[in-house]
């Protein structure tokens, strides 16, 4: 291992406590074709995030009885970690943006796409908290069997699992969905690099996707403090993140 990977190792464990909240200020949908390429998709997000859930720390207080500011509290103390370690794997995936290929740009969804505040109803359903380390170790084992498709099609089966409550895990949802889109766009990524003659980015997106994987216990942990008050008809979270396809092309973000 050299040194700039080790560089990235560390980051890694500055970053691992919020890597879950995941998206890209310049990626605006999945259809239109980008004029410019972005860089630095991972800190613009994270910059995004930051600032809209601090907009609403107010309002979910005021409609919670003040219940909400230890979620609040949580869900931007894990973005600000994330921002601490996000600058170097932008610079690490700069390499292959710098020459169109929109590696950690083209994986996230605009924050412009989340819900609008509102209130929900009161949910009769019971909340489930998941055993996240036997989601993590199906997903492992099927990406170690089957490669990144394996690792997709795993992540499908696992949001499956929670369709049944669709008013509660919903940082594990995103999660899932986060892991399933870059583990779908990551052989479209070595395709396009190795037909243009550059280094894969497959230790990149690797990593990168470990990571997440690791993460998955920190998602539900903030869909157990979210759970209580998701009951009462306040979707903090789910209104908080975008929803992300996980089958998309990659032409659609590539410059020529």
């Amino acid at each position: 291992m050299n040194k700039n990977h080790i560089i990235y190792r560390i980051a890694s464990i500055i970053i691992v406590l919020g890597i879950s909240i995941l998206g890209c200020k310049q990626v605006q949908n999945d259809s239109q074709i980008k004029q410019e390429q972005a860089t630095g998709c991972f800190t613009d997000h994270l910059k995004q995030a930051i600032a809209l859930n601090k907009s609403r720390v107010n309002q979910y207080a005021a409609i919670s009885d003040e219940a909400s500011r230890k979620v609040s509290r949580f869900l931007i103390l894990a973005e600000k970690i994330t921002l601490a370690g996000s600058l170097i794997y932008d610079r690490w995936a700069r390499k292959w943006q710098d020459e169109g290929i929109p590696v950690l740009c083209a994986d996230f969804i605009d924050m412009d796409q989340v819900a609008p505040f509102t209130k929900g109803e009161v949910i009769e359903q019971s909340y489930v908290s998941q055993k996240t380390e036997n989601v993590g170790d199906r997903l492992n084992q099927s990406w170690r069997d089957n490669g990144w498709n394996g690792l997709k099609t795993s992540v499908i089966h696992e949001i499956e699992r929670i369709e049944s409550a669709p008013a509660y895990h919903c940082m594990l949802r995103h999660l899932l969905e986060s892991i399933g889109r870059s583990a779908h766009l990551a052989p479209q990524y070595e395709t396009v690099a190795s037909d243009q003659g550059l280094r894969s980015p497959r230790l990149l997106m690797e990593t990168y996707l470990s990571l997440q994987i690791k993460t998955i216990w920190l998602a539900n942990q903030l869909d157990d403090m979210a759970a209580p008050l998701q009951a009462e008809g306040i979707p903090i979270i789910c209104q908080d993140v975008p929803y992300i396809p996980i089958e998309v092309t990659l032409g659609d973000y590539v410059r020529d």
